[in-house]
């Protein structure tokens, strides 16, 4: 018995023998893996703490944001109080409402910056359809509209694919010439 290395389980224990060249077996997933369409679907599928962890990072921006427009609303309101107490016709009245009107303008281009898709190739041009064609307003942007209406303002720009190799005269790319060999032709003499 000195000679076995492994110990042998005791009486009424059911311990199989381990063996030490075995691999553990990777735990398997048998769900299959599918790409989430968006990170809201993501990061709504995480556990519990990376939901917690993420709406801990993102909250002082949410509280920014959100601070932010109250108070772009509330210098609107102060405007347009300020607007109704000054006198009619007045020059001081026109220029409040030229303010109140270029602030709302503002404000309806930065919505419109805000939620508008990832795939949108240009949005001041996007912007500028979109108004001309009436769909901003204070409720946001059908942007299924805006697909259907305007389908070239969401095309992605192809990158073609690169070749390391395409300045080094690989691949059929012509050798660039040096000084050197332009000073051998003009000399008459070969290039080496």
């Amino acid at each position: 018995m000195a000679d076995n290395p492994t110990p042998e389980p005791t009486a009424g224990t059911s311990t199989p023998p381990v063996d030490q060249n075995q691999t553990p077996e990777p735990q398997r997933n048998d769900q299959p893996s599918e790409t989430p369409a968006s990170f809201d679907e993501w990061i709504k599928a995480q556990g519990d703490d990376v939901q917690d962890l993420f709406d801990d990072h993102v909250s002082g921006l949410r509280s920014a944001l959100e601070t932010e427009r109250t108070e772009r609303k509330a210098l609107a309101k102060q405007i347009k109080d300020l607007g109704k107490q000054a006198e009619e016709g007045s020059e001081l009245r026109q220029q409040l409402t030229n303010l109140t009107t270029a602030l709302e303008s503002v404000q309806r281009r930065t919505a419109f910056y805000e939620s508008a898709p990832g795939d949108v190739a240009n949005l001041k041009l996007a912007f500028l359809a979109a108004s001309d064609a009436g769909m901003v307003d204070d409720d946001g942007v059908d942007w299924q509209a805006m697909r259907q209406r305007f389908p070239e303002l969401f095309k992605r720009t192809v990158i073609p694919a690169g070749n390391a190799g395409s300045g080094a005269g690989q691949n059929g790319a012509q050798p660039q010439r040096t000084m050197n060999d332009f000073i051998r032709a003009a000399a008459g003499r070969p290039a080496s």
